[in-house]
């Protein structure tokens, strides 16, 4: 086969355009720090990071569920705490109340002024919220679930115990449904105390001590003591659970956490770019590209002329 000058330079035009190339994708990996800047740099390795990137950004995002679960189990675990103290200084009083021979019932009124206002103060609680969501409404989170609906009036309050009692017995707005927080692929975890319980028992107990102890009912005083025990105790099993979800949201984001390290590292051993390995491959190519030139150069120059000297 004959090699004609036309061809020599075709070839070397091939050549220095295939150098050139690979020197534009060594400098782009410099410059970007990514060995993968388009598919076709590596179809493989780029449909690889797109899986992982994937999972990244879903693993960020039950992140964000799950610390936004934890600030509403914590929102709702300090006001059980809260109310409990509250029911705790009740009983308290409902006890020097039931010492009945040793007050007048000015006395009386004093202490029922005091527990109207831990009663306030537990309507209060029962209406908190998070993050501008009404923590103890069920679905219902826009409005506050709670009202003062017996006012100072002489009425006595069954203690509810369900959910639909609730809404007849203390002025609950809210309902009986439970929200789920997706923390993982399939994975929901229920974060709501729903139904009005127990704080609608301890609204109702509050009610009936401060009415018994207005009246001077002896009988209805010793009542309240019963039902504000039942109350705490309802109060106690709440922040169990609350505890138990509240350990496991804790135990899902040390897990999440640990996912997104391992899938950044993943990505990175995946797709950036050894600096070392890259400067030293675009100094091969560099030289190369150096000695193409030169050889070019010989193979271009001569002309009709030089060859019939």
């Amino acid at each position: 086969m004959r090699i004609t000058n036309n061809m020599m330079i075709k070839n070397l035009m091939t050549n220095l355009n295939s150098i050139m190339n690979k020197m534009d994708k060594s400098q782009n990996q410099l410059a970007s720090g990514k060995t993968i800047n388009k598919p076709s740099d590596n179809p493989t390795g780029a449909a690889r990071s797109m899986q992982l990137n994937t999972d990244l950004v879903e693993t960020e995002q039950y992140t964000i569920n799950v610390d936004y679960s934890i600030s509403w189990t914590e929102t709702a675990e300090s006001a059980f705490s809260n109310s409990t103290d509250i029911m705790q200084r009740a009983r308290e009083l409902a006890v020097q109340g039931a010492n009945m021979g040793v007050y007048t019932q000015d006395s009386l009124d004093a202490i029922a002024d005091e527990i109207e206002q831990l009663r306030q103060q537990m309507i209060v609680l029962g209406n908190a919220s998070n993050g501008g969501r009404y923590v103890f409404g069920g679905a219902a989170t826009i409005n506050p679930p709670f009202e003062d609906k017996y006012p100072p009036v002489d009425v006595y309050l069954s203690i509810p115990p369900t959910a639909a009692e609730v809404t007849q017995y203390i002025g609950y707005n809210g309902d009986n449904s439970k929200i789920y927080v997706q923390v993982g692929a399939g994975v929901n975890i229920d974060i709501n105390v729903p139904g009005g319980e127990p704080f609608a028992s301890n609204i109702a107990a509050l009610t009936n001590l401060r009415n018994a102890l207005r009246n001077g009912d002896a009988d209805k005083i010793d009542k309240s003591l019963t039902d504000m025990d039942k109350a705490m105790e309802a109060n106690l099993t709440v922040r169990s659970d609350l505890g138990a979800r509240s350990n496991r949201l804790e135990l899902v984001k040390s897990r999440l956490e640990e996912l997104g390290l391992n899938y950044n590292k993943l990505l990175s051993n995946n797709e950036d770019t050894d600096m070392a390995e890259v400067i030293m491959n675009l100094k091969m190519q560099e030289n190369v590209q150096k000695s193409a030139l030169s050889v070019g150069a010989k193979i271009i120059t001569p002309s009709l002329v030089d060859f019939l000297r």
